[in-house]
């Protein structure tokens, strides 16, 4: 009989905040102005979740109810693992846009020119580690829960985009760079996106752990030929007129924030 009544208070409880929950659904910053919490629902979907959550009981059935070995339903494939947790901030991954709610700029990682340079090592080291100093959270088993046959398969959906096509290797020494004159090049060229120390803005926060363990040609060809279809342009002698060593001057400065 207690168990019934206190269901019944919470029940009441949450009959109360119908209002509060549904308004956090269709924009939670009203609710809670520091949320990071991406959700674009109709008012019809607004509806329907919060019925969902007033349906919620707190009464916990014995154990001996419950079925046990239960093998638990996961999603067997990448695009349902992108669906599951990548979406709500990549969506369909084609363009790259500044978050205002994130306060931080969404790479497009379905973008052509990303994956012609960024190989399937790369993609995986940041969905498991995550970009320091950025929205992107680590993924890992240890940190946010997926296997690393999960994460395995969520790259490889990504990479579908990629088709058979990859850039050339670059021929340049990409050994013999100059930091300090590279910082002069970053604070004219690359600052005003990316910040003065690297931080990010517009442009991607570059002052983390993955851009030091990047491979040094994917920077490379990164700032040559530009991000199509971003605010990222083409540095190179076809875009925006850096010789190759400048070009290796800023990945030198860059690696050292």
């Amino acid at each position: 009989m207690l168990n019934t009544l206190k269901c019944i208070q919470d029940r009441q409880q949450l009959l109360q905040a119908q209002p509060i929950l549904k308004q956090h659904f269709e924009d939670p910053r009203k609710v809670v102005p520091e949320s990071v919490m991406k959700v674009k629902l109709t008012p019809e979907e607004a509806d329907k979740l919060t019925t969902y959550i007033l349906s919620i009981r707190t009464y916990d059935p014995p154990k001996i109810y419950r079925r046990i070995n239960e093998e638990p339903i996961v999603a067997k494939d990448g695009h349902a693992l992108y669906n599951m947790y990548c979406v709500a901030c990549h969506e369909d991954g084609k363009l790259s846009a500044f978050d205002e709610n994130l306060k931080g700029t969404i790479p497009a990682i379905e973008n052509p020119a990303f994956l012609m340079n960024a190989d399937d090592r790369f993609i995986e080291m940041v969905v498991k580690e995550g970009r320091k100093g950025t929205p992107m959270t680590s993924w890992q088993l240890s940190s946010a829960g997926l296997t690393d046959e999960e994460i395995k398969k969520i790259v490889s959906y990504v990479a579908l985009q990629r088709g058979h096509e990859s850039s050339k290797p670059v021929s340049v020494n990409l050994k013999t760079g100059d930091k300090d004159a590279g910082k002069e090049i970053f604070n004219v060229r690359c600052a005003l996106c990316h910040g003065e120390k690297g931080q990010g803005g517009l442009g991607l926060n570059l002052a983390n752990q993955i851009i030091k363990k990047a491979d040094d040609q994917y920077l490379f060809k990164t700032i040559r030929d530009g991000r199509a279809t971003t605010p990222m342009p083409p540095f190179g002698s076809t875009g925006l007129g850096l010789t190759d060593q400048q070009i290796v001057n800023v990945i030198s400065y860059i690696k050292a924030f």
